[in-house]
């Protein structure tokens, strides 16, 4: 999935440059590198974009487990202190109940953090097991009966939490690939409907008002067998609330290929 949203925003900003809005010298540089996925150039200013190819995670946190600790306490975040976005993911579990939620309902002990010095015989099995899962064979079938054991958890969260979100990486519009262009929320610092209202075009909608959010608590597959434990924002978009700009449509369902018929920029031309 990583190597396809990567691909996405390469065939993005290679259509984009071909029309002049993006800079021939953007290059998309990936996850996790503090910068937008897609930086447009209009009206002398810089936009940072985010992309998604389609209804997606909007963030996460890996979960981690203290047996240490008294029940119905011992999953916690590890200290996010010094990173904005994840501090703002912390504080959200917190309070949206979801930690908790799932200090109640995830009360067996994880195996990536089973003890090899616990008194209890159980958990002591489940260490050695983990420790010697060695090939991704061995991993995966712990992987299943880590998912079995800890079943996902979700619940709806308000629109506005994952504009919220993206505001702390200075990004306030989202392209996605299935459903096109949003302000994520109120805020609009390149006043692009300032324009649209002025060209006499439909509005760039809100993605607050058009996505269902969730969060979701779940054993995450990370590849070769291995997983983690997250905490993670979830979005989906109906056909209905889609927009009518589009900076990058795609086909979906694994299929990143840009649609050039339906690229739709008329609010920023």
């Amino acid at each position: 999935m990583a190597q396809q949203g990567f691909q996405y925003e390469k065939n993005v900003t290679k259509e984009l440059q071909k029309i002049g809005l993006v800079k021939d010298d953007f290059r998309p540089v990936g996850a996790g590198h503090g910068r937008a996925d897609l930086e447009i150039f209009w009206n002398e200013e810089t936009i940072n974009v985010e992309l998604k190819t389609e209804g997606a995670s909007g963030g996460s946190l890996a979960l981690q487990w203290d047996g240490n600790k008294p029940k119905g306490k011992r999953w916690h975040f590890s200290d996010v202190s010094e990173d904005e976005e994840k501090q703002f993911l912390a504080n959200l579990a917190e309070s949206s109940g979801a930690l908790g939620d799932l200090n109640k309902k995830w009360n067996k002990v994880p195996a990536k953090f089973a003890r090899e010095n616990s008194k209890e015989t159980e958990e002591k099995l489940l260490a050695y097991a983990w420790k010697n899962a060695k090939d991704a064979n061995s991993k995966k079938r712990i992987y299943e009966m880590e998912k079995e054991k800890f079943k996902e958890i979700s619940e709806t969260l308000p629109g506005k939490v994952i504009s919220d979100y993206y505001e702390k990486k200075a990004t306030y519009y989202i392209n996605v690939g299935t459903n096109g262009f949003y302000i994520f929320d109120k805020k609009d610092p390149n006043k692009i409907n300032d324009y649209c209202r002025k060209k006499g075009v439909a509005r760039v909608p809100s993605f607050a008002d058009s996505a269902d959010v969730k969060y979701r608590v779940r054993v995450q597959p990370k590849g070769s067998g291995n997983f983690q434990y997250t905490f993670e924002l979830s979005f989906n978009i109906t056909k209905s609330n889609s927009s009518p700009y589009n900076v990058g449509p795609i086909p979906g369902k694994g299929n990143v290929t840009i649609i050039k018929n339906k690229l739709n920029v008329d609010c920023f031309t």
